[in-house]
């Protein structure tokens, strides 16, 4: 009887989690580039074009880039469609080891109704830094969708330098999902793995 109860337990666990799962709101995937045509200043650069020892970047007000390319839920976001992105102003500090301040939105764009959001939340500046190339990488979360939660992925934001101007590009994902029936078979596998390990143990 107490076996029985321990099992009828674990079904009750694993259906509630399964409904919970089911009804959670669903997460975007997929990948998202972007191109520049917008002016912007470097932050704390004693030249006005060199990446080498800047702390930040301000963007040029209003759409200031397009979509280059896009995956996933993003697929049709990209050519033909010319989706433009508002890229916002943000410094870093280059001593720090997360050298982005938690929460700094880096970009917005409006397309199909909804207004997607990215905010950076870690960043690391990669190796190779030189006065006319500077590429931060890290992780954020895109957010502000209606009907999705939101999602945690990664980004890449690199800048480049010529004699004359400045131009960026940016990139983010965001990973795939489980489908619920995916959690439930893994939660049903644990299960059964957990009641074998229980009746070696008392053989």
């Amino acid at each position: 009887m107490k076996r029985l109860a321990v099992i009828f337990g674990m079904v009750v666990a694993l259906v509630g989690f399964m409904t919970l799962a089911a009804n959670a709101a669903p997460m975007l995937s997929g990948d998202i580039s972007f191109g520049s045509f917008g002016v912007y200043t470097l932050q704390g650069s004693s030249t006005p074009l060199d990446l080498g020892n800047n702390t930040g970047f301000n963007f040029s007000v209003g759409t200031n880039a397009v979509v280059s390319t896009g995956t996933g839920d993003f697929a049709t976001f990209g050519p033909p469609v010319l989706t433009g992105v508002h890229f916002d102003s943000f410094s870093f500090n280059p001593t720090l080891a997360n050298v982005i301040t938690p929460d700094t939105e880096l970009w917005t764009f409006t397309a199909g109704g909804n207004t997607y959001s990215l905010l950076m939340l870690t960043g690391t500046i990669h190796a190779g830094r030189s006065s006319t190339n500077v590429e931060i990488e890290g992780t954020a979360i895109l957010e502000g969708v209606p009907g999705f939660a939101p999602t945690s992925g990664t980004f890449i934001f690199e800048a480049s330098s010529t004699r004359t101007a400045l131009s960026f590009d940016s990139n983010a994902g965001v990973p795939a999902v489980p489908e619920p029936a995916t959690l439930l078979l893994l939660g049903a596998g644990l299960t059964g793995l957990g009641l074998i390990r229980s009746r070696r143990k008392k053989a």
